[in-house]
């Protein structure tokens, strides 16, 4: 998240109260996600990155919510978090279809000529459901259901942003380092090469609540330090991000080789591509370990602990 002019316009300092802070930033991102509609409803030239960052903007709110949530009223939490993962959710299939149809060139030089053929037959279905789901989000932007969910979500932020808080956002953040880092640290020491794929998931998902956290924390002034945390988690978070693919992408392909009435020759390209995926996650869960203890050393320790005393 860089700190671009649209951001530095909203003029937050972090002394606001930090339930003040969320709305003005929600409502922001929120108006970002917007933006990006029009480009994801183009029939022709259709642009995966617009549902991408459609989704990051969505994110960012979501993880603000999740990093705050002692400081909101439980039933006020719980009513965001449920309309902003329903809006999220709608566009979950058609961006792991998008993604799944960008690693073809990949996919075909991962396997033998042999498969080719049906790799090319699959990606041709797979084309197709994507353009269905294409449409369902063309309509769902242009239903009556979205607009009355958008309209909960903005009346939420507003009630939000009347809540009685004598926490700071600035306060709430640095309070929040040691915390989300040491959730990092217990997490990764568990994980050794014949860890189940679920736990590098968990460590990735803890990973990026840490990244987020320091991205907030770069929209603040002081923001040296943060910059400089995220620096450190970044060749991490990018081998957790890299696995986790590679989990999709299987996940995917055994979805379509169930979803068809596959033949002998599409199963067997399917496995080929799955076990190669499997090598690959074999090989970064080794990375991934040793990153992670050179993410956990001193040097991090002590930079956490500026972080939390820079109040």
């Amino acid at each position: 998240m860089s700190t671009d002019l649209s951001v530095q316009t909203l003029h937050i300092t972090g002394d606001e109260p930090v339930l003040v802070a969320f709305a003005i930033f929600a409502e922001h991102y929120l108006q970002q996600a917007r933006e990006q509609e029009n480009k994801a409803q183009q029939e022709k030239n259709y642009d995966i990155e617009a549902i991408h960052q459609y989704r990051v903007s969505l994110r960012k709110i979501r993880a603000l919510l999740s990093l705050l949530k002692n400081e909101f009223p439980p039933t006020q939490y719980a009513l965001l978090s449920h309309h902003l993962g329903f809006v999220a959710r709608q566009t979950n299939e058609l961006r792991d279809l998008d993604v799944f149809l960008d690693t073809q060139q990949t996919f075909y030089k991962a396997i033998k000529a042999k498969h080719h053929s049906c790799l090319k037959q699959l990606y041709s279905e797979v084309g197709t459901q994507q353009k269905q789901y294409h449409k369902r989000i063309q309509n769902w932007f242009s239903s009556p259901q979205y607009k009355k969910k958008l309209d909960e979500i903005h009346h939420a932020f507003n009630l939000v942003s009347q809540q009685d808080t004598y926490k700071t956002f600035t306060l709430c953040l640095h309070e929040l380092v040691p915390e989300v880092y040491q959730k990092i640290v217990k997490k990764g020491q568990k994980i050794d090469t014949k860890s189940a794929d679920k736990k590098f998931h968990q460590l990735r998902l803890k990973c990026k609540k840490l990244r987020y956290l320091s991205e907030f924390l770069q929209l603040l002034p002081n923001h040296k330090k943060a910059i400089k945390l995220q620096k450190k988690l970044k060749k991490l978070q990018n081998l957790l991000g890299q696995f986790n693919d590679y989990s999709v992408q299987k996940e995917k392909l055994i979805h379509l080789s169930e979803q068809y009435d596959a033949s002998e020759k599409r199963h067997q390209a399917i496995n080929a591509l799955t076990k190669k995926l499997s090598k690959q996650q074999n090989k970064l869960k080794t990375k991934i370990k040793h990153g992670f203890a050179k993410f956990a050393n001193k040097k991090t320790q002590k930079l956490i602990a500026q972080l939390s005393s820079q109040i």
